[in-house]
């Protein structure tokens, strides 16, 4: 798993725990399952789908930005600048 492709670079230093969190998650749910503790497992299954969702919502915070800087580039290609998208958005949504 490449974490500095996949997430911003604000958000790697935590994907990075959660990743490790999930990892050892899943591992114990292993665990747990071998020793007959299925409350152990249960409880380690919450805490890896927890995890897995904190990744999920990095990784669409990436998407949504990725999206965004290819929508700039290709403003800028047009030759509209973002100010004046920003400005001209402002003037319709009556923003100061």
């Amino acid at each position: 798993m490449n974490i500095d492709k996949q997430f911003l670079r604000e958000d790697v230093t935590e994907a990075t725990k959660e990743f490790r969190c999930a990892w050892d998650l899943l591992n114990k749910m292993g665990e747990e399952i071998m020793q007959n503790n299925y409350e152990g497992a249960v409880s380690a299954a919450e805490g890896f789908i927890r995890s897995s969702r904190e990744l999920e919502v990095m990784k669409e915070r990436k998407k949504r930005h990725n999206h965004y800087e290819n929508l700039l580039s290709q403003l800028h290609v047009e030759g509209v600048s973002a100010e004046l998208v920003i400005r001209r958005g402002r003037d319709y949504y009556g923003e100061s």
